[in-house]
């Protein structure tokens, strides 16, 4: 082979690098773009949310709790049976008559009711403040994570969240890496608006289909129970991460 073609079989190489490099950074950036992004949006629909629960004279949804700090409606206080979520979503603020109060404004993220947020501090979620949904269906699941069975947040009985694991650190990504006594933080935004510390006691892995755990009592206790996608190859089964208040 001469040296002129060589050299130039050379510069074919270096500029097929060059691209790949040039790709790869700017997929690179294009992700750290989206994820901060994605945090300021959560950051300020969260800010907003918790803003408008605090102005004066708000209470809380009625039926769903109240500001005395338990947390726990009628329905879930005597019983340790969870049932499918059924939150009625408010699009303006309403006028109490006798009290004078208003009831805040449900607060939407990306046009899907937030109902809260979680946070877990010894993984690295993106968003840091993981918003939460009122329901979980195939539309509102490519936004957040939200609920897809039980009372609710910060309820006695067992709420289970899914989020998708998109498997670059995003949504419930990371949750397959938590360990028993790991603390997980809970805030509802309209039931009661508590924070509620969580610690882990089981983590498992078991099939989509498998729903059993949803079901189990809880002895009075309020669980919450994380589901996401497993393994790199498929969806056909679910890293569940359960976790009970202190």
């Amino acid at each position: 082979m001469s040296e002129k073609k060589f050299s130039k079989i050379l510069i074919v190489i270096s500029i097929i690098i060059a691209i790949i490099i040039v790709a790869l950074l700017g997929l690179w950036g294009y992700d750290i773009y989206r994820k901060n992004v994605e945090q300021r949006e959560a950051n300020k629909a969260i800010n907003e949310a918790e803003n408008n629960v605090r102005r004066p004279g708000y209470t809380t949804v009625p039926g769903i709790g109240n500001n005395t700090g338990n947390g726990n409606s009628n329905s879930n206080t005597t019983n340790n049976n969870s049932t499918f979520i059924d939150v009625n979503t408010l699009t303006e603020p309403t006028q109490d008559p006798a009290s004078g109060s208003q009831e805040p404004k449900k607060q939407n993220y990306k046009g899907y009711a937030l109902a809260g947020y979680i946070e877990i501090p010894s993984i690295k979620l993106s968003p840091e403040k993981m918003p939460i949904l009122e329901r979980f269906n195939s539309g509102s699941s490519e936004v957040a994570p939200g609920i897809n069975y039980g009372p609710g947040l910060n309820k006695v009985g067992n709420t289970v969240v899914f989020g998708h694991n998109y498997r670059n650190g995003t949504h419930f990504s990371n949750i397959e890496n938590l360990k028993n006594n790991d603390v997980i933080y809970v805030t509802d935004l309209y039931n009661g608006h508590q924070r509620v510390k969580y610690t882990v006691y089981n983590i498992f892995q078991t099939a989509a289909n498998d729903f059993d755990y949803a079901s189990e009592g809880t002895n009075g206790a309020k669980v919450i129970s994380l589901s996401t996608c497993y393994g790199d190859d498929n969806n056909e089964d679910r890293t569940v991460v359960q976790a009970r208040a202190e």
